[in-house]
């Protein structure tokens, strides 16, 4: 039996028999927006029977699920190429270092590391120690290289490579310790590398095994053939032996590719020598030398029975571009005096038959004066002089079109006496010219002409030195001296004069050069139409006076 009753708030029907009130009214009751449905929100959160929201909540309790296995399976994978990893390296450690064992001698390591997330490995303790004594040793406190292959190849490759605390012993006499050594984008093949004859190059004399150092040579160069280098350099370099020390702050090289590189640079170099002051190099630079070639090259002229003529030598030119040196400073006659290279530069190249077809020399430097010094440099110590400068810098470029040669610029500085300057421009310089025979190039010579001369000279206080200096060993006065000067130079040229005006015109500049100060005496010489530069020359060496004759001469004197 049953009495159905409406509820007057929710509109549903129940028995009331049954229950006293509406069941439906005894919880929080609400309707499904998705199927109608009404439950009790206190018992479930979401609708019991709406199919969507079912499926959704088994949908992600299977991506929780799949999440948490995925994430359990990249462990145990991670775990396993990390313990691959570490076994792989620690193998092939092992394999590398009973090579050395059998090529070299003793070879030990310590605890060998690895990390798999940057691709690094970490030996602790390298040393290799010849047995028979005589080879060199090296000791290194740890070796890192970071962003290695991973997978096995022929050939090592790293991003970064550091070694730090490197000791490497020459000999009895000698020993190099370095504090840090850094490789960037290194690369090589282990196979190319052969370490015993590389190893004989420091303790075989060329005389006394040439054969073993011609081996040694050549797998240096190999090797230098092979290397691959973003960036190298060694840091904090010493050197001891009996004769001193020597401290280098810096070594690097950029761009090792194929045995060539782009720059070998030497920074802060001290070598200390008995009852001397140190001698000093700021920086040492060479300038895109072929490695390999050059090494070539060095074991013919080393393992040669007589020296190598010295046309061989300039062989050497086109395996470097330029040499640069700055802040050289070599100690002379005791602790106090220095001949000072503050800079010297020379570069060259568009090479022509192994010559270089442009070139340029610059240098500043300066050496001390002594009373002991021969010649004009005596006469400069006696006038007070303790120190001498000297500028220059020259260039000469060849156009193959046009076949001419032009030397330019041409400056040159001395001391506080004079400065100089000119240029010169030869013709008809044919590609026969840029031979290393001395024979050839004879021939070749004897086609070239000679185009526009140009030179001046500024007194920067030459001049009166050079008179007081004459004046003091005559024992007259300056002015005396002066116009004896000057009498002696008209005196001579009075003939010549008569048969070219020039010479009177070039003979009254240079005395009003000598009695006026800091003036500048300009010079062109334009050749009178084509004029053999070898002629020329000969002719200037026999009668200077009668060569002026090919040439028209200009003139000018100015503050």
């Amino acid at each position: 039996m049953s009495r159905p009753v409406r509820c007057d708030r929710c509109g549903r029907v129940y028995n009331a028999d049954v229950h006293s009130s509406c069941p439906f009214e005894a919880g929080h009751h609400v309707r499904c927006s998705a199927c109608g449905y009404i439950y009790d929100a206190a018992a479930s959160i979401d609708c019991p029977r709406c199919p969507a929201l079912s499926t959704s909540r088994s949908g992600g309790r299977h991506l929780l699920i799949a999440a948490g296995v995925s994430l359990f399976v990249v462990l145990l994978a991670w775990q396993g190429a990390a313990w691959s990893f570490q076994s792989r390296v620690e193998r092939e450690v092992d394999a590398t270092f009973a090579f050395l064992r059998t090529t070299i001698g003793n070879a030990t390591h310590g605890r060998v590391e690895t990390q798999l997330w940057s691709r690094s490995i970490r030996i602790a303790d390298i040393v290799l120690l010849p047995i028979d004594g005589q080879k060199p040793s090296l000791k290194i406190a740890e070796f890192v290289a970071t962003g290695i292959t991973l997978l096995p190849t022929e050939r090592f490759s790293a991003n970064r490579v550091e070694a730090s605390n490197a000791e490497f012993t020459i000999d009895s006499n000698g020993r190099v310790h370095i504090e840090s050594i850094t490789l960037e984008h290194f690369s090589f093949s282990p196979s190319q590398v052969k370490l015993a004859e590389v190893f004989t190059r420091t303790t075989v004399a060329p005389e006394a095994d040439p054969t073993s150092l011609i081996r040694a040579y050549r797998a240096i160069a190999d090797a230098w053939q092979d290397v691959k280098v973003g960036n190298a350099e060694g840091r904090a370099l010493r050197m001891v032996r009996r004769e001193g020390v020597s401290k280098l702050a810096s070594i690097r090289l950029a761009g090792a590719d194929n045995g060539h590189l782009a720059e070998f640079v030497f920074q802060d170099l001290e070598v200390e020598q008995a009852g001397k002051a140190p001698t000093r190099l700021k920086r040492l630079a060479l300038e895109g030398p072929d490695m390999v070639n050059l090494i070539k090259k060095s074991v013919q002229f080393t393992t040669a029975i007589q020296a190598p003529p010295r046309d061989q030598t300039l062989l050497l030119l086109p395996l470097l571009q330029a040499v640069q040196l700055e802040g050289l400073n070599i100690p002379e006659g005791g602790l106090r005096h220095f001949v000072s290279v503050d800079f010297f530069r020379a570069s060259w190249g568009q090479f022509v038959n192994s010559v270089p077809s442009i070139a340029r020399l610059t240098v500043r430097m300066s050496g001390p004066l002594g009373t002991a010094d021969p010649g004009p440099f005596k006469m400069l110590a006696d006038a007070g002089y303790t120190m001498l400068s000297l500028n220059i810098d020259i260039g000469t470029e060849w156009t193959e079109k046009t076949q001419t040669l032009v030397v330019a610029p041409a400056v040159a500085e001395l001391g506080h006496l004079f400065s100089v300057s000119g240029n010169l421009s030869l013709g008809k310089v044919s590609l026969e010219s840029f031979v290393i025979d001395a024979a050839s190039f004879e021939a070749a010579a004897r086609l070239i002409s000679v185009g526009t001369i140009a030179f001046s000279i500024h007194d920067l206080g030459g001049i009166d030195l050079s008179i007081r200096q004459a004046a003091r060993t005559a024992n007259v006065s300056s002015d005396a001296m002066r116009r004896r000067l000057i009498e002696n130079m008209t005196r001579n040229v009075t003939a010549q004069s008569s048969a070219n005006p020039d010479i009177q015109r070039l003979v009254d500049a240079i005395v009003r050069f000598i009695e006026r100060s800091g003036y500048t005496l300009s010079i062109e010489l334009t050749p009178k139409g084509d004029v053999s530069a070898v002629l020329a020359l000969e002719a200037f060496k026999r009668d200077p006076f009668s060569a002026l004759s090919q040439f028209a001469l200009g003139v000018r004197l100015v503050p």
